[in-house]
């Protein structure tokens, strides 16, 4: 089943070209696999709407996105039922934008008052590029072999 409200944006996985994210007025934040019907993930952790979400380039299987209540880093090797960081946005202003730097290890955030701010990550390591399609394949397998997938397949 898909969102149960307007999508607002989709991303293709830099690592494996049959991965993509989607998120939601919804509050979600779904992981889909080419050629099925239903999300292989979805990823859900407060009452707020999903505005943007973006894949890190330099790991496949973290993401970022932004709600209008908070930005949260989610890291699918680790948990698919709590983000690994979330910063909530300051009173009165909503985050409406996030993506990873290409070349730095920083997060770009945008808000709606017009703000942009860059966030520096530390201890996030640059791993193996070989091994990060795997490193995603694995996870979108183990959630599929649990019963995340309904095996409707187009």
């Amino acid at each position: 089943m898909g969102h149960k409200g307007p999508v607002y944006r989709i991303k293709w996985s830099p690592f494996s070209s049959d991965i993509f994210l989607s998120c939601s007025a919804d509050w979600s934040v779904r992981v889909w696999k080419q050629g099925h019907i239903d999300p292989i993930i979805t990823c859900t952790s407060v009452f707020s709407p999903v505005l943007d979400v973006g894949w890190s380039p330099t790991r496949a299987t973290l993401f970022v996105c932004a709600r209008e209540s908070c930005i949260e880093l989610w890291d699918l090797a680790g948990s698919q039922i709590d983000p690994i960081m979330s910063m909530d946005a300051p009173p009165g202003v909503k985050f409406t934008a996030a993506a990873f730097a290409r070349n730095a290890e920083c997060l770009i955030v945008g808000n709606s008052i017009g703000q942009v701010t860059v966030y520096q990550l530390k201890g996030l390591r640059r791993p193996d590029d070989a091994s990060q399609d795997k490193a995603l394949q694995k996870v979108i397998s183990a959630a599929m072999d649990t019963g995340n997938d309904r095996g409707d397949h187009e």
